[in-house]
């Protein structure tokens, strides 16, 4: 890996530990056959390879799955479960000319994870920065 790479790089907590095992709670909700299988996935393939790769030490994966996982349990409380899907559910009957394009960039931004996003924030981050400073 090329260190420059790296250059004002942050590895607490680990992006990828929080994406992946937020996804791996949410499925528990939903099987828990697939839910542990997810588990194990996020640990092993996203958790114990980005440790045992010099990316992240165990506290950023630790930490990571906290946060996925605490998001993926106040995500599935029925008031915001309930009050989000139907309001996604009723904007997709409502207008499917909007709902449906960023409802796919939405969801390519999560399998790219947000690299595209994080890329114009930083932009706008140093563009604000060499104006101020």
């Amino acid at each position: 890996m090329n260190p420059v790479d790296l250059e004002g790089w942050s590895s607490f907590p680990s992006d990828h530990a929080v994406f992946f095992f937020t996804l791996a709670a949410s499925l528990f909700f939903i099987s828990r056959k697939v839910g542990i299988f997810a588990f194990i996935y996020a640990a092993i393939i996203h958790g114990f390879a980005r440790v045992y790769t010099g990316l992240h030490y165990p506290t950023d994966i630790i930490v990571g799955a906290v946060i996925g996982i605490g998001i993926a349990v106040i995500g599935n409380t029925y008031f915001v479960r309930t009050k989000m899907i139907r309001s996604a559910v009723n904007w997709s009957y409502q207008k499917p000319q909007w709902f449906y394009p960023l409802f796919f960039l939405l969801t390519y931004q999560m399998a790219d994870m947000f690299l595209c996003v994080r890329a114009i924030a930083n932009g706008f981050k140093e563009l604000i920065q060499k104006l101020i400073g």
